[in-house]
């Protein structure tokens, strides 16, 4: 009687209706995780907490899309080594089940995730996606977003050497949101590389005075951006030297009277964008003498002072997603054990604000930095105590280095080891990101970087905006410093190429920038251009 009255033999008939209630006890869990992380991301709290509270959300209900979108969202807003698990998180979510103001977002999500691993063709369709499907809703700035996707669709097709497509495109995109000073930005880009320099200043002129209309706190990112993309064009949009040397950049020394020898260095290298290398500033004498002494290895390896290390592929977006985001050890134990794992795919790397180091490091180093002649100049926006607070110290065995990334003016003092770089112009990084070098190396390459070996007593200018990585070809160690954007380039470089345009024809100007660019080109391995 008992059976019968349970509903079968052993009770059997109450197993359904109890994994209905285990089921939906795990589904109000996720849910509580998942209502806790949107509250973290709302009030700007733990992005590393939210997450695992997302991970718990979808290890309690895989099928929640809104979950998975934050995931992806969270990761990717902090990079590191997320992308490929961002793509396969948004690959398992049905749009028809998002909040319907989330599909905008999510596939926007996947273009960004598309470009970060250079698959530019699909990134492009997502970006079209966005910008164009009126089924896709993105609540409130869903034009804005819109906006961007076109941006993010006209960028990825310059990346991929699509001038002509991406030029069509951003012309529909400043018609559409013609105070959008980022559509501005590819569309000059597209059509300087479609030949059209003239229009492209015209529309670079345009662009200053769109900016001179916003509120001076807005103006910076926009002015640093757009000035990059007009010192390049001025630059005569070089093709690349495709010869054995070592070295693309000129090296230049700056030597005899400081007025005139630095008075060329900032009209012809930093205040147009353009990398070099800079030599004999780290000579007998000077306070850099004194800073490669005590930066030795032998010295370094008596230092107890803590650090923190990153896998060489995540230096440049500081974040990874294993569990194991940083390596605690010191500095002696670094030097003595860690820099000796050179057939590890993807090196530890040292990378960290000298001030982090201690007084003993950053005393040394600030006397380096305040004895600078390169960014000793009222145009650029670090003064001598932000450049003093920023400056970086870098140690790495062979290998090591910093992925791709861009930022603004900066130069790396070499004091041990050989370094080799690449180099890209704006809007001409083809990606992949955040991979381990040996990675990157085996993926085809549209266009070839800027290279350039770089030896110890050194100093490499990486310009504005210009995407860079580089790997130690031997133990190396060095001092990094920004130095902020040059004050009133875009203005600057649009009135040269309006100088240029008037005195010759605009189909002239490629030809004229690129001869100045390359007068000092010589067949011979090592180059140096004595600025005296």
């Amino acid at each position: 009687g008992i059976n019968a009255e349970y509903g079968g033999s052993g009770g059997g008939g109450m197993l359904l209706p109890l994994v209905l209630v285990l089921l939906l006890l795990q589904v109000c869990v996720g849910n509580q995780h998942y209502e806790r992380a949107r509250q973290l991301l709302v009030d700007q709290g733990d992005r590393h907490e939210a997450i695992g509270l997302l991970r718990q959300a979808l290890d309690s209900n895989p099928s929640h899309a809104d979950a998975a979108h934050w995931l992806g969202h969270s990761i990717l807003r902090i990079g590191g080594t997320g992308y490929k698990q961002v793509q396969q998180l948004l690959a398992r979510i049905q749009l028809s089940k998002l909040r319907d103001t989330a599909a905008l977002d999510t596939v926007m999500l996947l273009g960004q995730t598309h470009e970060k691993l250079a698959d530019l063709e699909q990134a492009a369709t997502a970006y079209r996606r966005c910008a164009t499907s009126q089924e896709l809703k993105g609540g409130q700035r869903e034009d804005v977003k819109r906006g961007m996707a076109m941006h993010g669709w006209v960028r990825v097709l310059l990346a991929d050497g699509r001038p002509e497509e991406a030029l069509e495109v951003a012309d529909t995109g400043v018609a559409r949101w013609p105070s959008m000073w980022q559509m501005r930005d590819v569309q000059a880009a597209a059509l300087a590389q479609v030949g059209a320099v003239g229009r492209a200043t015209r529309v670079l002129q345009q662009s200053c005075l769109m900016i001179r209309a916003m509120p001076p706190q807005l103006t910076l990112l926009p002015s640093t951006v757009l000035g990059s993309t007009a010192a390049w064009i001025a630059l005569g949009n070089l093709n690349l030297n495709q010869s054995a040397e070592e070295c693309d950049l000129d090296r230049i020394s700056i030597q005899g009277l400081p007025g005139k020898g630095f008075e060329f260095w900032r009209e012809q290298y930093l205040s147009k964008n353009r990398p070099a290398i800079i030599v004999g500033e780290m000579g007998p004498g000077t306070v850099w003498e004194e800073l490669r002494e005590a930066w030795a290895l032998d010295k370094l390896a008596q230092s107890k002072v803590p650090v923190s290390l990153r896998r060489s592929s995540h230096v440049a977006t500081d974040q990874e997603f294993d569990g194991q985001s940083h390596v605690r050890t010191t500095l002696s134990d670094y030097v003595n054990t860690g820099l000796s794992n050179v057939t590890a795919s993807d090196p530890l790397y040292l990378l960290t604000q000298v001030s982090d180091l201690g007084g003993r490091f950053s005393g040394r180093a600030n006397r380096a930095v305040a004895a600078d002649r390169l960014f000793n100049h009222t145009r650029l926006t670090a003064d001598l105590v932000t450049r003093q607070q920023n400056a970086l110290f870098y140690l790495g065995g062979p290998g090591a280095g910093a992925t791709f990334h861009a930022h603004t003016n900066a130069w790396n003092a070499l004091l041990h080891g050989r370094r080799q770089w690449y180099l890209y112009p704006p809007h001409h990084f083809p990606g992949p990101y955040s991979v381990p070098w040996s990675e990157w190396e085996s993926h085809q390459q549209r266009l070839r970087p800027y290279k350039c070996l770089q030896q110890p007593g050194e100093i490499l200018y990486v310009p504005d905006q210009w995407f860079h990585g580089v790997r130690n070809l031997g133990t190396s160690v060095g001092l990094a410093v920004e130095g902020g954007s040059w004050s009133g380039l875009l203005e600057l470089r649009v009135a040269d190429m309006l100088s240029l345009i008037h005195i010759s024809e605009p189909t002239r100007l490629l030809s004229i920038s690129y001869a100045v660019f390359c007068l000092k080109k010589k067949k011979k391995k090592r180059k140096v251009i004595d600025l005296m």
